[in-house]
């Protein structure tokens, strides 16, 4: 990614988003598949992710906002 001066960085060219979305996918889900997070599906079609030490995140196609 390259910074912008003005903000945040810009994102990543098309072909390299999928790449990193599954990598971050595979990451969580290692959490999930070692006890450490527990995620589930919203009505909206978002992911909530809770990890054990309280950190609540919603996941969509293309960010991960944290909310508790």
């Amino acid at each position: 990614m390259t910074a912008s001066p003005m903000g945040p960085p810009a994102p990543p060219p098309p072909a390299i988003a999928p790449k990193r979305r599954n990598q971050v996918m595979a990451a969580i889900g290692g959490l999930v598949d070692e006890g450490r997070a527990e995620w589930n599906h919203t009505a909206t079609g978002e992911i909530e992710l809770r990890l054990l030490s309280g950190e609540v995140f919603v996941l969509s196609e293309m960010s991960v906002t944290r909310v508790a």
